[in-house]
Formats: structure tokens, sequence, C-alpha cells
């Protein structure tokens, strides 16, 4: 019995001993090409991240060069919407998008010059780009309201209408605001008629 244990761990361990070399082999195909990898310069690896920060700086300084630029021309869009320059106006925020297209406040002020110059389809696509960048822009849900209103989509104007008044609490001065033209648009869906003699002049347009 004592032998056929002695056999058995005999066998074992010839079998261990023919596998070990397979096992060391694998391991060096493994770490032969990491070895390979991790051998690298130092000095060239401190000159390319070096020149990453340089290129990743110069970037960043670009960038705010040309936001810089985009604001001093919005601002001066905005002085010539004061003065009732509405086209020329659209002309100078039109350029400050186009340098910075992820200030909301350049297509509100833009939308504006749109809406007092009556072209509501331009006004509605501007409110709907400052909301994708700045969701809780209440005068941007208000002018969306007042350009769908324009262009008589009723429904999507009291949609977006719902969607202004949960914005607000109760103590922002704009929820009357809100109150009121969602009670005359409410009348107007009830009564057409209400529309020239109550809901435009609201919204600020006249009936001429």
């Amino acid at each position: 019995m004592l032998s056929s244990v002695n056999t058995v761990t005999t066998s074992s361990l010839k079998l261990m001993k023919k596998k070990t070399p397979v096992m060391k082999e694998k391991k060096q195909c493994v770490l032969s090409p990491l070895s390979h990898l991790v051998a690298i310069d130092p000095e060239k690896e401190e000159e390319e991240q070096a020149e990453r920060m340089r290129i990743g700086t110069s970037a960043n300084t670009q960038l705010s060069r040309t936001n810089a630029v985009a604001e001093v021309i919005h601002d001066w869009g905005h002085d010539l919407k004061q003065d009732g320059k509405y086209e020329e106006a659209v002309t100078f925020f039109t350029r400050a998008i186009e340098l910075d297209s992820f200030h909301h406040l350049y297509f509100y002020n833009r939308c504006a010059a749109y809406s007092l110059l009556g072209m509501w389809n331009h006004a509605a696509l501007d409110a709907q780009r400052c909301l994708e960048l700045n969701w809780c822009d209440c005068l941007a849900w208000c002018s969306l309201i007042q350009a769908t209103v324009q262009l008589e989509a009723f429904g999507d104007a009291m949609n977006y209408m719902d969607a202004a008044f949960d914005l607000v609490d109760e103590f922002d001065p704009m929820r009357h605001m809100l109150e009121r033209q969602r009670e005359l648009m409410e009348d107007l869906l009830s009564d057409p008629l209400t529309l020239a003699i109550e809901i435009l002049p609201v919204f600020g347009v006249s009936d001429e």
C-alpha cells in the first residue's frame, strides 16, 4: 500500500516537472512585450509632456481671447439694439455667436432683436437654442412663448408656458406675468375671438 502511494507521488512529481518549463515559457511570452513597452526614455517623456502642456496652454489662451472678442462684439450689438438698430444688432450678435456658440445670452439677445423685427421663426429658433444652453432662462421661455403665439402655434405655446411656469417659485416676479399669460391662452383656446383683443397686446404686438 505504501509503495502504491509512493508510486503516485513520484508520478505526480514527474508531471509537475514536465509542466514547469511550459509555464515559465508562457510567462516569458507575456512579460517580454511588457518589458519592452516600459523601456521609456525619461528625458524624451519629459519633453513630450512639456510639449503637450504647451499646446494645451496655447489652445486655452487662444480660446480665452476668442471668447473675450465675442463678448465685446456682443456688447456692441446690445448697444445697437438699445438704439433701435435691430438689423445691425443681429449682425453683431451673429458674429459673436460664430466666435462663441456656448453663451446662451448671445442667442437670447439675437432672439430679442429678431422679435423686434417681427422675424418670429428666427426668434423661436434662437429662444430654443438659448434654452438648450440654459434651461432655466425664464426670459427665453417668455420669448419662445411670444414667438409661437405669433406663429399661431397655440398648443406649443401652452406647453412652453407650462414648462416655464414649473421653473419659477411663488415669489418670482415673473410668476404673475406667466399666470396672466396662461389665463389668456386658456381663454384663447376656448374663444379665438379674444386673440386680437387681449392676447396679442399682452405679448407686445399691435394689431396694425
